[in-house]
């Protein structure tokens, strides 16, 4: 059973009206009217959220506007909501549509360090180990140093290398700026067993909201799960996932558009 007041439910369906870019300043007539409030409960309501400091009255336009209040309670949110839980959703649906493993992975250093996954429900699967670290190679380091300028990208290959960990592996800096370019173009970056042989994975980054990557996304399979000719498909479906992410965290997607 769904429990209800109806007093609280007006009260966020007003701030939610407020918070709307559309909106701004409203009058409390607007406000009701658009919501199909009563205009005495509407009163009542904005009154009592005026008090608490979470709307604004503008006693010259007349106009509701959200409180200061508002932005104590949402930083003490982001403070207590990690940026792992929030996209924890966004992996388990990814999980579910594609049947593999599903993980996200953030910078250390020049290593990636998993973060969370969702385990694929195949009998033979690819697992992946919380709190292991990875070189930045395959789709996933891909995926991150993409949106380095290309100074920053020549500097980690000369730093790191570019080893061969399978016989597909990028070995060579054109190359890879080659595949670099790709990935910013398509939003998502592939790994056709470039760093474990008979495994793929697509990948894409979450930003936030400086537009810098905050973490990436990514689908593992063994080949006969995630076979190269139909990883586009699975490349879309991640892209879709950290489009997802970056807008729930409030970050500033860099990816494609459309």
């Amino acid at each position: 059973m769904a429990y209800s007041v109806p007093a609280v439910e007006t009260a966020i369906r007003l701030l939610t009206f407020l918070k709307d870019n559309d909106h701004g300043q409203k009058s409390l007539a607007e406000a009701c009217d658009a919501l199909g409030i009563p205009r005495s409960s509407g009163f009542n309501v904005m009154k009592t959220l005026e008090r608490h400091g979470l709307v604004k009255f503008d006693g010259v336009s007349k106009r509701y506007s959200l409180g200061w209040a508002l932005v104590e309670l949402g930083t003490k949110a982001s403070a207590q909501i990690t940026h792992v839980e929030v996209i924890r959703p966004y992996l388990r649906e990814l999980g579910r549509d594609t049947g593999l493993t599903c993980v996200t992975a953030q910078r250390v250093g020049d290593r990636l360090i998993m973060v969370d996954k969702v385990e694929s429900s195949n009998d033979i699967r690819v697992t992946a180990t919380i709190g292991h670290s990875y070189p930045l190679a395959g789709a996933l380091g891909k995926s991150l140093i993409a949106y380095l300028d290309e100074g920053e990208i020549r500097a980690h290959v000369s730093r790191i290398g570019l080893p061969a960990f399978t016989r597909t592996s990028i070995t060579d800096v054109e190359s890879l700026l080659g595949e670099l370019a790709e990935v910013r173009q398509v939003g998502y970056a592939k790994s056709i067993e470039e760093y474990i042989q008979g495994v793929n994975v697509a990948a894409s980054p979450v930003f936030d909201a400086s537009g810098e990557v905050l973490v990436i996304v990514g689908a593992m399979g063994l080949s006969s799960y995630l076979p190269a000719e139909r990883i586009g498909d699975f490349g879309l479906k991640v892209l879709n996932t950290a489009r997802q992410a970056t807008m729930a965290l409030g970050g500033r997607w860099r990816g494609p558009q459309d």
